[in-house]
């Protein structure tokens, strides 16, 4: 199990890959201090799990995620952090994370869930679940299920299509949301995607008919 690391506290960073390194099967093939290392690290190393700070430097744990599965599906991600905050939980979720741990957790339970995902199924710590289990649907974004057969868009993937069909660019949009325009081009690509649409006249009307702009 070929594991990257990313942590922008490098006492955290050596921590973890000294704890990690003493379970059976794990190689630590790569460290990063922020998610756009993190993200090149990807591309040039094989690497089956990451295991990031979901507020990284430069591209946030999420953002990261996203980009990830976008490009390497088979390539799983576990977040790190040190909140219990339901909208992040499924912003995760909702970005492909295949685990969702705190950082107040044992090295007991990180090494199982380095287990649990490595054999393909999904791990959240006990405090996580709880939160999990106060959410109806955690594939859904609060107030936003889009119905007749629609796929379901993300927090941020609303966000976006606001400010696009009010003509904001993508850099214009990258400065208000503080994310890279990389971030934003992926964030267009999926929502044409999931909508299956090839104009903005036709994001205009479908935001209109769902009522996600005034």
């Amino acid at each position: 199990m070929r594991v990257l690391l990313a942590d922008d506290h490098l006492i955290l960073l050596e921590s973890l890959a000294a704890l990690l390194e003493k379970k059976e099967g794990v190689q630590i093939v790569a460290k990063a201090t922020n998610g756009l290392e993190a993200l090149r690290l990807v591309e040039e190393v094989p690497i089956d799990i990451v295991v990031s700070d979901l507020n990284m430097p430069l591209l946030s744990g999420i953002e990261f995620t996203i980009r990830v599965k976008e490009r390497f599906p088979h390539i799983k991600v576990i977040l790190l952090t040190m909140v219990e905050d339901a909208s992040q939980i499924r912003e995760a979720i909702q970005a492909g994370a295949c685990g969702y741990i705190l950082k107040s957790a044992s090295p007991d339970e990180l090494r199982k869930a380095l287990t649990e995902v490595g054999e393909g199924r999904r791990y959240f710590s006990r405090d996580i679940e709880k939160q999990l289990s106060s959410i109806p649907n955690p594939d859904v974004p609060n107030g936003h299920e889009i119905v007749d057969g629609v796929p379901h868009l993300t927090k941020r993937e609303i966000e976006v299509i606001r400010f696009i069909v009010h003509d904001f660019s993508s850099e214009a949009i990258a400065k208000q949301l503080n994310v890279s325009i990389n971030t934003i081009e992926t964030h267009r690509r999926n929502i044409f995607k999931k909508l299956r649409l090839n104009t903005v006249v036709g994001l205009v009307r479908f935001a209109i008919k769902h009522k996600l702009i005034d």
